[in-house]
């Protein structure tokens, strides 16, 4: 087989740490036997499923007889945070925007109500941030009622995380 020498000349140029780079690409197919892109799509959906797991802790903790309002906003907004990240790395191509800041600047353009869900991903983390650290309200029916929101919030957001991940190829997403 006789090697491009565009390809060779790319090799030839490379600096260490991209050599390195192929060389862990490669391993990865190797030992799995599936290409980069699918890889990336077990990645993903991996997350979304991460994601639905918090999802299922937040409801839990709406439902209990503790009244763990607080404890629900934060699981129910690290839903939403994971099933964006998962939909921001599918569209551009690598986790490069996984802090909660930056996430909200890279929810992906051809997101069906891209700008809403942003917006709604911004709100989320600044009621988890005031669930997590601020000691008023004590009303604790204050807290339900924000946590009841966001609930609906979530479903409708990890919905379509979902069929955005499954529009690009992502499997076993329920």
């Amino acid at each position: 087989m006789r090697v491009q020498e565009t390809r060779l000349l790319r090799v030839g140029k490379a600096a260490h740490s991209l050599l390195q780079s192929w060389r862990e690409g490669v391993s990865h197919c190797t030992a799995s036997g599936l290409e980069i892109d699918e890889l990336k799509r077990i990645a993903a959906r991996d997350r979304w499923r991460l994601a639905r797991a918090h999802h299922r802790d937040g409801r839990a903790l709406l439902e209990s007889r503790r009244r763990l309002f607080r404890s629900a906003i934060s699981r129910l907004y690290y839903a939403m945070y994971h099933a964006m990240r998962a939909a921001a790395y599918m569209f551009h191509d690598g986790d490069d925007h996984e802090s909660h800041a930056d996430l909200l600047l890279h929810v992906p353009d051809d997101l069906p109500d891209a700008k809403r869900w942003a917006n709604t991903l911004k709100q989320a983390r600044l009621l988890r941030n005031a669930a997590d650290y601020d000691p008023y309200p004590r009303d604790g029916r204050v807290w339900r009622k924000r946590a009841d929101s966001l609930l609906l919030d979530s479903e409708a957001l990890l919905r379509a995380a979902r069929d955005y991940l499954k529009a690009r190829g992502c499997r076993g997403l329920r």
